[in-house]
């Protein structure tokens, strides 16, 4: 059991001590995601609004979906809340995935530790979810009163990143031994 507290100890460390690293390579992650583009990095905001607004033309104008008590927005919103971390979690690990297999020269980099590579994919496949979270939560504040439960957001969000980054670690490490795994992953 201290083992894993260990192990756990020093990667915090790890990305204490490579913070500033971390945070350059991100940004590069992030800015070469959405390079060559023509809306660029808009897609942050556009992506989770046209998703949005294509669920609300399917459940409210095609399906006319209806429950007592309840406004079709709010159904949309509870199905899209619900497709927010699912899509950050997927495109967490589909990418994260083969991360270090693809950025094989930063391995070589004495300067940059292997073990960031996936960090770096995770933090930026986070983006899009928190634009997605900030996009629901004014439109539930606009919907009606605020719960109590969206204090419990912020530590959910943290709990499902940290989960992101070892399951992430796993998998790249599998990755590069056992091509297949990104294949699985992605059937997944």
């Amino acid at each position: 059991m201290s083992a894993g507290f260990e192990a756990v100890r020093e990667m915090s460390r790890l990305l204490y001590r490579s913070r500033k690293v971390l945070w350059n390579t991100t940004l590069v992650e992030f800015q070469r995601k959405y390079a060559g583009s023509l809306f660029g990095r808009f897609w942050i905001f556009l992506y989770p609004i046209l998703l949005l607004a294509i669920y609300l033309f399917v459940y409210m104008i095609i399906f006319k979906m209806r429950f007592p008590g309840y406004s079709q927005l709010s159904y949309v919103l509870f199905v899209f809340t619900g497709l927010i971390p699912y899509i950050g979690f997927s495109e967490a690990v589909t990418t994260g995935t083969l991360s270090i297999k693809q950025n094989i020269h930063l391995v070589k980099n004495v300067m940059f530790p292997i073990e960031l590579i996936p960090v770096r994919v995770v933090f930026v496949s986070m983006v899009t979810q928190l634009v997605s979270m900030g996009i629901v939560l004014v439109l539930s504040l606009f919907e009606g009163a605020p719960s109590l439960h969206l204090l419990w957001l912020p530590i959910v969000f943290v709990l499902q990143v940290l989960f992101l980054f070892g399951l992430v670690w796993i998998l790249s490490c599998l990755a590069i031994a056992l091509p297949d795994v990104s294949y699985f992953v992605n059937l997944f």
